[in-house]
């Protein structure tokens, strides 16, 4: 008799830009733990957008290092709010995923990019937030609080864009 196999999160991403979804809840007994190496092109930074996160802070979260598992430098934990980024010092980034026995879990997506070092962030209420511009200085696309380009990149757009650093 064939037994099932569990679903399984993380590992190495190296496309250029996407997104993460919380993993299966059919393992609600047990405690999940994921973890995300993103790796960029060499010269390049990964930039790490959390939309929206509501997570119960004790039960689930997400550790944020800047690196790769064995040398990443701790960049923070987030269970909560709106609007959290990162970027990375170096071409990687690592992202691990906790959740408690017994709790199912909330719904979460991450979005990433690697993109050349030195490209401009723009300043939002609520933080840096990075937003790719086209070279005219204004956003690619603008189709609400998320946006593709045809290169399937996602575009985070915040609420109200202040100056350009």
């Amino acid at each position: 008799m064939a037994t099932a196999e569990k679903p399984r999160c993380g590992g190495v991403i190296t496309k250029l830009s996407g997104s993460l979804k919380n993993p299966p809840r059919s393992d609600m007994h047990d405690n999940m733990t994921c973890m995300w190496e993103i790796r960029g092109n060499a010269s390049d930074h990964v930039l790490l957008a959390f939309p929206y996160l509501n997570m119960d802070c004790t039960n689930e979260y997400f550790d944020i290092l800047d690196g790769p598992p064995s040398s990443a430098a701790f960049l923070g934990r987030i269970c909560s709010g709106f609007y959290h980024t990162y970027q990375s010092s170096s071409s990687s980034v690592t992202i691990k995923y906790f959740r408690r026995f017994n709790n199912i879990g909330k719904v979460f997506i991450v979005y990433y990019y690697s993109e050349p070092k030195g490209e401009r962030v723009a300043s939002a209420s609520a933080g840096s937030w990075p937003v790719r511009l086209g070279s005219s200085d204004y956003p690619i696309a603008a189709l609400g609080p998320w946006a593709a380009d045809s290169a399937s990149a996602w575009l985070p757009l915040p609420p109200r864009v202040g100056m350009i650093r």
